[in-house]
């Protein structure tokens, strides 16, 4: 993290082309940076951060300290641009073997299924945003989601548990759906007989 901090800050100072002095006009890049430096703004100091990487060459990276025999190596200079919120919805639902379906799959064997509405995926990943955890973040703040509903579900009556955006922001409880008693009596009728 340190090294691209740095690389950005080489680039930044080539880019902007900061004078010195009172009254010097400040370029508009340079102003979000520098009020970006907090907690509240930090996806937009990802994005300012991604504009100046893009522009990233053979010579910023000398300046870096990169020695040049190594830097004359390289064929190409490419630079990764952060996750952004619809990235890490993409990582948390797409894969073969998501995190998500791998909940989904732990609460199928206890016979209920667990459903996640659209903006609780969002609330979790700008959560991830916010810590500044990115993707590798995304398992601890669903283990922390769902710790409580792991416990009650087993052996319970409840087939489905819906987590909302106000779930994953800790502001209420998930919405449980239980089976009908009557079903139920139907169930344990069904199951003596069996066992007679």
């Amino acid at each position: 993290v340190t090294a691209i901090t740095n690389k950005q800050a080489v680039v930044s100072t080539q880019s902007t082309g900061k004078t010195v002095g009172f009254g010097s006009p400040i370029s508009k890049d340079a102003a979000i940076l520098d009020q970006t430096k907090n907690k509240e703004n930090f996806e937009e100091q990802l994005k300012v951060n991604d504009n100046f990487l893009k522009e990233i060459d053979a010579e910023d990276l000398v300046n870096y300290g990169i020695i040049p025999e190594f830097v004359g190596r390289m064929p190409l200079c490419v630079s990764l641009t952060s996750l952004d919120r619809e990235a890490l919805v993409t990582i948390l639902t797409q894969p073969k073997n998501s995190i998500v379906s791998q909940y989904k799959y732990m609460f199928t064997l206890d016979h209920s299924e667990l459903v996640f509405t659209d903006d609780a995926l969002d609330a979790i990943a700008e959560l991830a945003i916010k810590k500044r955890t990115g993707a590798r973040g995304l398992r601890s703040i669903l283990e922390n989601v769902l710790m409580d509903i792991m416990y009650e579900v087993p052996g319970s009556d409840i087939t489905q548990v819906t987590i909302t955006r106000q779930v994953v922001e800790q502001q209420s409880q998930p919405l449980y759906t239980r089976m009908e008693k009557e079903e139920s009596g139907k169930e344990e009728k069904t199951a003596a007989a069996v066992t007679i």
